[in-house]
């Protein structure tokens, strides 16, 4: 069975961070709940504005897409954004190299 990661990055508002992580932290929950991938959230290091979400071993990527985005609109994660940011989303796959 094929799995997916998704690495989802974006710039916070400076002033938004405390506000912005709960409501990242409990869209995550949610994802998780719905479809079994736990989320890391990490900091880009001498940056912290710039989170990146990171989902592995998504093998449904449909019912994970459908899933994020009710979580993201939900707890209104684009109003903490930094002004002209959006959140981007990469989707990788293990090699299937022998």
């Amino acid at each position: 069975m094929t799995q997916f990661a998704y690495y989802v990055y974006y710039r916070i508002a400076p002033a938004a961070n405390a506000r912005a992580l709960d409501a990242v932290r409990k869209a995550q929950l949610e994802v998780a709940a719905a479809t079994g991938a736990a989320a890391r959230l990490l900091f880009r290091h001498n940056e912290p504005d710039l989170w990146m979400e990171v989902y592995e071993r998504v093998t449904d990527t449909g019912a994970f897409e459908r899933a994020l985005a009710s979580a993201v609109e939900r707890h209104q994660l684009p109003n903490w954004l930094a002004a002209g940011a959006n959140r981007k989303i990469e989707i990788f796959v293990e090699s299937r190299c022998a």
